[in-house]
């Protein structure tokens, strides 16, 4: 049974609207022609352009590669430096070599694939520089563009920095490192950190600040770092490997029995005020500095 305004005027057409909300060009190239469209976002690919290439539509839904990113561990604080990924450094050294017995004129550039991406390695906020790590530079320019955009403007992006055994790179830019390249070095400092410009004193426990546990029931130890100020303290779980994080620890632990059977004039202590951090002499229990605070 039919209504009786279908009876009269016959059933509603709906006319479908034919916008299309995606990219006339192409995200990657900024050219037009056939392309690809992304069902989670507006973007538009050559096949060519994909992240990798696609030599054929797939079938059913697509995602692009910006929209199936990787999210980040955390929000990047600054950018320490950058390298091509899928370039093996051994095998360039020793065809570097290779070219120097021959007599042939050193590169002034190295030889970069065809398929080569970069990669950035990271300074997290809130985190130590042992927790600093590589992304892709897909994942620098979805999560933080702003950031990826600045640091491509100020920087060489044809070569990367290089940072010799006493921190000196071809930029100009020179850190004056505390060490040597050593062939005994189980943890890898060198390969991980120091040829990237972290010196060695920002990865070396100064002392333990205070100690607390999280909701999950989790240790954790505010470490103050040599040659950083107490404003780039981090909090470290109990089980980091760390050096001499243990001793650290117990150290800590120590005082905090002292200070609770004793009172040592000699003893600074420290509360957190307003977001600072500030040492203040214990000199008795009931210490003027402290009930000020309160």
């Amino acid at each position: 049974m039919e209504c009786p305004h279908c009876e009269k005027n016959g059933p509603t057409v709906v006319e479908e609207s034919e916008d299309d909300e995606h990219m006339e060009f192409c995200r990657s190239c900024k050219e037009g022609g056939e392309m690809i469209c992304c069902d989670s976002c507006p973007n538009s690919y050559h096949l060519r352009c994909v992240e990798p290439p696609l030599e054929e539509i797939p079938d059913g839904e697509w995602t692009c590669h910006r929209c199936a990113c990787e999210p980040l561990i955390g929000k990047v604080e600054r950018i320490l430096t950058w390298r091509w990924k899928g370039m093996d450094e051994e095998k360039e050294a020793e065809d570097e070599k290779k070219e120097a017995a021959e007599g042939k004129k050193k590169r002034r550039r190295k030889r970069i694939p065809k398929d080569a991406t970069r990669e950035f390695f990271i300074k997290w906020k809130n985190m130590s520089y042992w927790h600093c790590s590589w992304i892709q530079e897909i994942q620098l320019d979805v999560f933080h563009a702003q950031t990826h955009r600045m640091y491509l403007r100020k920087n060489d992006m044809d070569e990367p920095p290089r940072f010799d055994e006493e921190g000196e790179n071809d930029g100009g830019m020179s850190f004056r490192l505390k060490h040597h390249k050593k062939a005994d070095d189980p943890r890898k400092m060198y390969e991980r950190f120091y040829r990237y410009g972290i010196r060695p004193t920002w990865l070396q426990i100064n002392r333990v600040l205070n100690k607390q546990v999280t909701k999950d029931g989790t240790v954790q130890y505010l470490i103050k770092w040599n040659d950083l100020s107490y404003a780039e303290s981090h909090w470290e779980n109990e089980d980091e490997d760390i050096p001499e994080f243990a001793e650290h620890v117990q150290n800590f632990e120590d005082l905090k029995v002292r200070q609770k059977n004793t009172i040592d004039p000699d003893i600074w202590v420290f509360v957190v005020f307003q977001g600072y951090i500030l040492f203040l002499k214990s000199l008795s229990n009931s210490s003027p500095g402290l009930s000020s605070l309160k």
